[in-house]
């Protein structure tokens, strides 16, 4: 399986943060909080990993960068963790959720580090420049940061920006999946936070005097549909197609709709 990437959602943000690079760059450069959430929501327990590299964020009065996730409820001019709906990892190595700080956790993250994110539910871990916090282990599903998410959660980006405009702006960059990640994906992890592409497989032949085209194993993923051309040798006709062993008799194509399985197609 695979996924689909998701971005921030330019129609789900604080009015006063700006997206670019896609929607993938996420800045602000203003004194209050200002957050935005992906596109995507989960709310099974797939296994996601996605990293956020921390485009600036020193400089100004008490800035503040949060990575973390959240439902539909967070209120996107708060502080993410301020309610039970939000969990967040703070620049200063503070975890939030509920409206209750915990001590430092690992050492926290600066400009031009890597935040690492591996969401399970209700399990969710933090890592930062290739090491996860507080010896955490995705794979193994051990110490994890929160283990209490449920409801529908997406990603979401914090920030609050005190300082001059164009030179204290805090900026979070999102890989969700579209590049190459700079550490391992976690075992049992999508390599992404998006919509999961589950692929089926469809065995197509042919006999003697003539050819299919595409043909062997094709890949199609689920939903899609895949279409197969049957093409006899010349003086020769094509006398029956089968779909999953069933003739439907002669017929120059065949069109498979809304793929949710494996199949096979042969022609004689």
């Amino acid at each position: 399986m695979s996924v689909t990437p998701t971005t921030w959602n330019p129609a789900d943000k604080h009015a006063d943060l700006a997206l670019t690079n896609g929607d993938k760059t996420a800045t602000t450069d203003f004194w209050h909080f200002e957050s935005v959430r992906s596109v995507f929501s989960t709310s099974a327990s797939d296994g996601f990993y996605w990293e956020i590299t921390i485009g600036h964020i020193e400089g100004g009065l008490e800035p503040v960068s949060e990575v973390g996730v959240g439902t539909a409820s967070v209120n996107l001019a708060l502080q993410l963790g301020s309610t039970n709906q939000g969990w967040a990892y703070q620049d200063d190595a503070l975890t939030y959720h509920n409206g209750i700080v915990t001590s430092p956790v690992g050492a926290g993250f600066q400009s031009n580090q890597i935040v690492m994110v591996a969401l399970k539910i209700p399990n969710l871990w933090w890592g930062v420049q290739g090491t996860w916090v507080e010896g955490g282990n995705p794979s193994a599903g051990t110490g994890a940061q929160y283990t209490n998410l449920a409801g529908t959660i997406y990603a979401i980006a914090c920030m609050r920006m005190y300082g001059t405009p164009g030179v204290n702006d805090i900026i979070q960059t999102a890989n969700f999946g579209a590049s190459a990640f700079a550490y391992t994906v976690p075992t049992g992890f999508q390599s992404g936070f998006g919509a999961v592409v589950v692929p089926h497989t469809i065995t197509a032949s042919a006999g003697s005097n003539g050819s299919i085209s595409p043909s062997g194993a094709v890949s199609v993923n689920d939903g899609n549909n895949q279409t197969f051309t049957i093409t006899p040798d010349a003086g020769y006709g094509v006398q029956n197609v089968l779909i999953d062993g069933y003739g439907i008799g002669a017929a120059a194509s065949y069109q498979f709709t809304s793929v949710g399985s494996d199949h096979t197609i042969s022609s004689t």
